[in-house]
């Protein structure tokens, strides 16, 4: 405290114990573990309906070049609704994910949407390391209404944005 004799007295700290000016002092904040968490441990849940969830993962082995991560979309009670390939097309910023294997033997073809990401203060995140704490899904949930398929008409997901909510480990 001899280092600061003007500061400490310009604050009235004068005279304290330690003691005293470590509990004045604000504490340092644990680091959060989702700042750094990658797009392939990342959790994301609907925002105002917690039984949706997406689940990033690893891109298979034998992956194109350009999927970057799988995505699993699941409901608590619906289950299973699809999993999709993270991609980007070359050359372009546009994220997309495809599905992996269309949904029922009748559907001849796979759903795609593009995927928007976003930061905290809700600016466009072209970068998906680390993982950005939202995401939307265009589209998702107006195709998730058309299809009746799971009990999507008692349990609709909607027009939701995502936030990140857990990193797997």
């Amino acid at each position: 405290m001899k280092r600061f004799p003007l500061l400490l007295g310009c604050l009235g700290l004068i005279g304290m114990s330690a003691s005293n000016l470590a509990f004045m002092l604000p504490a340092f904040a644990a680091p959060n573990p989702l700042a750094s968490c990658p797009i392939t441990k990342s959790v994301y849940t609907a925002i105002g309906k917690p039984d949706y969830k997406v689940t990033f993962g690893k891109p298979p082995a034998n992956s194109r070049p350009d999927q970057q991560a799988t995505a699993t979309l699941q409901h608590t009670k619906r289950g299973n609704l699809g999993t999709f390939a993270l991609e980007q097309g070359n050359g372009y910023g546009t994220l997309y994910i495809t599905e992996q294997q269309t949904r029922n033997s009748t559907q001849n073809k796979k759903r795609e949407f593009v995927l928007l990401f976003f930061n905290s203060s809700l600016r466009a995140v072209q970068t998906l390391q680390p993982a950005p704490t939202y995401m939307h899904i265009a589209g998702l949930g107006a195709s998730d209404a058309s299809s009746q398929q799971n009990g999507s008409r008692d349990y609709p997901l909607g027009d939701v944005m995502w936030q990140l909510s857990s990193c797997r480990k």
